[in-house]
């Protein structure tokens, strides 16, 4: 699961994206092309079992619901 925070977001705003879903590792890639922020690296976080990740939505982007998505490396 990803957690996307602020739920809402102004355009310029900044989002953390977080997960868990990715085993002890932590290690993933996120992206935010749908709402034209493209793709975001995310680390561990202070929790271990978690990936974060920051990226700005664009000055450009129009009010609505986007798809956030994460993958785990492998």
């Amino acid at each position: 699961m990803l957690v996307v925070s602020p739920a809402t977001v102004v355009p310029g705003g900044e989002v953390t994206a977080t997960t868990t879903g990715c085993g002890k590792e932590a290690a993933a890639s996120g992206n935010a092309g749908a709402v034209g922020a493209g793709t975001f690296p995310m680390a561990p976080g202070d929790d271990e079992s978690q990936a974060v990740g920051r990226f700005r939505v664009p000055e450009s982007a129009q009010p609505g619901t986007y798809e956030i998505v994460a993958r785990c490396a492998e």
